[in-house]
């Protein structure tokens, strides 16, 4: 079930992107065993001390048999150690319970709207819940949990690993919100901006437009990606283009080989389309400031 205008985090009043403020986790933890000890280290591994009897000596009596020694019983510290999980944040029966519900198909918008914003309201609380579900087997949950994600901002950090996982989801709408996610965390950039600028040639135009707008969100960090950029103005979709002239008047001056492609936009278009083009153009142009989040 996808929740296309509560996808696209960046339009929610109640929650601003934050660059310059700018695992997985699943319920318990595993008991590790004690550390083997320094005797079962030490093993011996004679045939005797392993319980094998040594062959007798040629010619010799019964009487004259070697004694056969008994191995050393073996405690159960020296069993391979069990490889210790690092602890993880139980996940709140309550905030489970209300992804649920996000999932039952029985609320209004009004109520849909609260539950949700209660989960980003959480904070930082919410990702190891939201982790987990990011690598459930139904994607409709994957779509939600991934949705959610994007408006935690940083406070997403404890599902960075399963963000990074679903870049590469069989769901293309995991994957755009899953690269936008990833984008607020400098060490993972370069992959959320490469996973976005693929989604700009998606055939569906709900998949574009969640590119562009989440594409929008980079501002100056976009630079490397003006070639493709000055492209997307070509799309028939204003709601493509639109994010996209918004971006490179935030790149400002460098975006300068895309001024001829705005400034006809803002001759051609109307209403949110032109006003974007025709404020690129200015920031292009020098003429006013780049906006800076």
């Amino acid at each position: 079930m996808r929740h296309w205008n509560g996808v696209q985090p960046m339009m929610t009043n109640s929650i601003s992107w934050a660059f310059a403020a700018l695992a997985l986790a699943t319920a318990g933890c595993s008991r590790g065993t004690e550390p083997v000890t320094n005797e079962s280290a030490s093993m011996p591994t004679s045939a005797a001390q392993t319980g094998r009897q040594s062959a007798p000596p040629e010619n010799s009596t019964p009487d004259e048999l070697p004694p056969i020694s008994t191995p050393a019983p073996i405690q159960a510290e020296s069993a391979l150690p069990i490889t210790r999980s690092e602890p993880v944040a139980p996940i709140d029966p309550q905030r489970q319970a209300d992804f649920d519900k996000l999932l039952s198909g029985n609320l209004d918008a009004q109520e849909w709207e609260r539950i949700q914003q209660s989960l980003v309201d959480a904070g930082e609380d919410a990702a190891p819940l939201l982790a987990k579900e990011l690598e459930s087997t139904d994607v409709s949950r994957r779509e939600q949990s991934s949705s959610i994600l994007v408006l935690l901002g940083s406070n997403a950090k404890a599902a960075v690993p399963a963000l990074v996982k679903a870049v590469n989801d069989s769901s293309a709408f995991v994957r755009a919100n899953a690269a936008a996610a990833l984008a607020q965390f400098p060490d993972h950039l370069d992959l959320a901006k490469q996973s976005l600028v693929k989604l700009l040639d998606a055939d569906e135009p709900e998949l574009r437009r969640l590119a562009a707008t989440n594409l929008s969100l980079l501002g100056a960090q976009a630079e490397d990606l003006l070639p493709r950029l000055t492209l997307a103005l070509d799309d028939k979709d204003t709601e493509v283009v639109r994010p996209i002239a918004q971006l490179l008047g935030e790149i400002g001056p460098p975006a300068k080989p895309a001024l001829e492609k705005l400034q006809k936009i803002a001759f051609e278009q109307e209403g949110a389309v032109k006003a974007a083009a025709e404020l690129a153009v200015q920031q292009i142009e020098g003429q006013t400031e780049p906006f800076k989040p």
